[in-house]
């Protein structure tokens, strides 16, 4: 499924979650933004994907998301994404962040 085929006011739970998680071919288009939702773990595994299509000339900005904040640190996913992918060559200014999102 590519995201230019989804509805998005009629998606379900599954679709969501494929969407997020699963199932998605990359249709090689270009965009305006790569999201990178955050996580414990999005630094280790969501980010190189989007420094890297970052790289490819795919999107001229990121946006990270996360609110949450891991380990006792007082950093919340999205400036510990943005932190990195400053320290690995992405300019600031091509960078947005989004930090009030929580897991339920």
């Amino acid at each position: 499924m590519n995201i230019s085929q989804l509805v998005f006011d009629k998606l379900s739970d599954l679709e969501i979650t494929n969407l997020l998680f699963t199932d998605i071919d990359d249709d090689c288009e270009y965009g305006d933004c790569i999201l990178v939702v955050g996580s414990k773990t999005a630094v280790n595994y969501r980010l190189p994907k989007a420094i890297d299509l970052y790289n490819q000339g795919r999107a001229g900005k990121i946006l990270f998301s996360g609110g949450g904040k891991h380990d006792g640190s007082d950093i919340t996913e999205a400036v510990l994404l943005k932190n990195k992918a400053i320290a690995l060559g992405i300019p600031e200014k091509d960078i947005l962040i989004e930090t009030l999102s929580l897991n339920p």
